[in-house]
């Protein structure tokens, strides 16, 4: 129901801000409608619902850097969760993360943190995700972000799982 009526009004509003030559806010719209998507497991609708706003991006010269950090985050996630490889993860992490640093948005952060450890993971570089994960947990903790910090521990514990400095 809720997510439903949320994924019309996302389409509504992103259909209005594009005819009024909106950008920011389209793709700003874009993204909460990728990542619903994405929670609902609608991996490949995300996806291709998210590049289109990052090709609308760069159409339009971009958008301010709150707006392409979220937009950024929600790609790297994208391309993780659809299975691709690393070297279509990471340079989306890394463009949300150097912006969302930048500007303080702690949410875009965690999230960043959580998927490029797990595209550290996806080849073999269990340290560096671990390492990943473990400060994710605590910069998430450090800032409230409940749903970010419960996904990294989750992960975490998958990987600890795994790891063979554990045995």
């Amino acid at each position: 129901g809720h997510f439903e009526a949320a994924k019309t009004a996302l389409v509504e509003a992103i259909a209005w801000y594009g005819g009024a030559g909106r950008t920011a806010d389209d793709v700003r719209a874009t993204t909460r409608l990728g990542a619903i998507l994405l929670h609902e497991g609608e991996v490949s609708a995300a996806l291709s619902t998210l590049e289109a706003a990052a090709a609308r991006v760069e159409a339009s010269g971009g958008v301010d850097d709150t707006v392409f950090a979220g937009l950024a985050s929600e790609l790297a996630r994208a391309h993780w969760r659809s299975a691709e490889p690393p070297e279509n993860v990471l340079p989306w992490a890394e463009k949300a993360l150097i912006a969302a640093e930048r500007l303080g948005l702690a949410p875009v952060i965690a999230e960043s943190l959580n998927t490029k450890a797990g595209a550290m993971a996806d080849v073999g570089r269990l340290q560096e995700a671990l390492a990943l994960l473990r400060g994710a947990v605590r910069f998430a903790e450090a800032h409230g972000l409940i749903e970010a910090e419960l996904r990294a521990r989750n992960n975490l514990l998958f990987l600890d799982l795994d790891d063979p400095a554990d045995s």
